[in-house]
Formats: C-alpha cells, structure tokens, sequence
C-alpha cells in the first residue's frame, strides 16, 4: 500500500525548515492539505506530494481525519482571504 507523503516549507519558521507530513490514505492526505492551508497565513512554499513507502505505521485513523477536514473547512469557508 503506497502512502502520500506531503512537504513544504514555512517561511515564518525562521530558517524555511521543511514540515512533512505522511499519510495512509487519500483522506488523510486532505485533512493534512488543510492543515497546511490554515498555515498559508506563514508563508508555505516548495509544496510537494509525493507517493511511496516512507514509514511501516499503516495504521489510519480516517474518522479522525474527518472531523479534522470538517473542522478546517468550516472555518475556511469565512476566511477573509477566500472570496
């Protein structure tokens, strides 16, 4: 089973440190886009997904990862920068 793994840098961390993010399944993938759309506010750039084996954890939460997905859409939805 491949994973997706996503990457991109922050530039507000200072020294444009890398985050990475990995994940199970299509649905978590989403849950950690969002993530890193709450975190455009800082500057992300350098954004890459790539598909692989980058970890031996498959264990997925995809529930979890749902409310993450309804939580951040929700508050996207009255974002001042999304017009």
């Amino acid at each position: 089973m491949a994973q997706y793994k996503l990457s991109y840098a922050v530039a507000l961390l200072g020294n444009n440190e890398r985050v990475e993010k990995i994940a199970n399944t299509e649905i978590e993938l989403a849950a950690h886009i969002l993530d890193m759309e709450r975190d455009v506010g800082m500057l992300c750039h350098g954004v890459k997904i790539e598909q692989g084996d980058f970890t031996d954890d498959l264990r997925s939460d995809n529930k979890l990862a749902l409310q993450q997905i309804q939580r951040w859409t929700k508050v996207l939805e009255n974002a001042i920068h999304i017009a």
